[in-house]
């Protein structure tokens, strides 16, 4: 929904432009018929667009007072309680728009090239009628504000360190395992970017980069991916911690060679202890030990620092 809309006639376009242009930099929406779409019905668009808007401003002239066009928008605007008319030539309005009681601003000595002259009374006379708009003053003031705003987030990221480590990737928005707020993955050689400060970084690197600090929490953390389609994964719930995998465990094997004797179909092996000739050549015992690995998946190991 626009706050304006604009009727004026094809040969006065270029006043238009200039009216439409004004109102934007004041920070009012304006609709005029550019913003019409090859596929739209002309009459009703219009009709809906001059029903919404807060103020229609009609812009007089000797080409806009023949208008059909021109005089049926304006006779919506003046039924809604919401004309506002301007004559950019000295033209004044068809009978029936209230000349007699109401005011009409006189533009003729303005021109889309020489803005000085614009009436500063039918600035006024818009901006009464759209509620939202606060006026100039306001504007300005807001304006001013964005500009030291501007300043201070410019003067705080110049002085932010910058990182001489590349993005690698983003990881999860909040990660419950670390408690931090988010985690980003680098490597050596990137391109310049400023990081806040508490935020941390999991880096390919024996030690943190200057003015980082090594976070503790994450000392030992196995990060992974869920897959949710995967068996395995499917019981996990995204931050839930996993008990360390086996470290320290043994494999043991024992066997016998054995002689003189028929494995029994059936039975759990064929030698029998009670059988004459049945004999024992050899007993071996396998011993297989790893102490202090972690079974674990092929993983890359990080470390994690945060920003000072």
């Amino acid at each position: 929904m626009a706050d304006v809309f604009i009727s004026y006639s094809r040969s006065d376009r270029e006043y238009a432009e200039a009216l439409a242009g004004i109102l934007q930099k004041r920070g009012l929406a304006v609709w005029w018929d550019v913003e019409l779409l090859p596929a739209d019905r002309f009459p009703q668009r219009i009709v809906e667009e001059i029903e919404s808007a807060h103020a229609v401003v009609v812009l007089w002239s000797k080409a806009s007072v023949d208008s059909t066009w021109v005089t049926d928008e304006a006779a919506i605007g003046l039924k809604s309680k919401k004309l506002i008319q301007a004559s950019i030539d000295g033209a004044l309005p068809p009978p029936g728009f209230g000349i007699a009681t109401t005011q009409i601003a006189d533009l003729s000595s303005w021109s889309p090239d020489t803005p000085a002259g614009f009436s500063q009374k039918l600035l006024e006379a818009i901006e009464r009628l759209v509620p939202s708009h606060k006026g100039v003053d306001a504007l300005k003031e807001r304006l001013a504000q964005l500009e030291g705003e501007t300043a201070t987030l410019a003067g705080a990221l110049g002085r932010v360190q910058r990182l001489k480590l590349p993005l690698l990737a983003l990881a999860a928005t909040s990660l419950a395992l670390l408690g931090v707020v988010g985690i980003l993955l680098a490597r050596p050689s990137p391109p310049a970017m400023a990081t806040p400060p508490g935020a941390v970084l999991a880096f390919e690197a024996e030690r943190c980069p200057g003015g980082w600090s090594a976070y503790a929490p994450a000392f030992g953390r196995f990060v992974r991916g869920i897959d949710p389609g995967v068996e395995a994964d499917r019981r996990r719930k995204p931050g839930s911690l996993e008990d360390d995998a086996l470290q320290d465990h043994v494999h043991e094997i024992a066997g016998a060679k054995t002689a003189g004797h028929q494995p029994q179909v059936g039975a759990p092996h064929g030698y029998d202890a009670g059988a004459l000739g049945n004999t024992i050549n050899e007993t071996k015992f396998v011993r297989s030990a790893k102490v202090g690995d972690e079974t674990r998946p092929k993983n890359v190991a990080l470390l994690y620092c945060l920003k000072d």
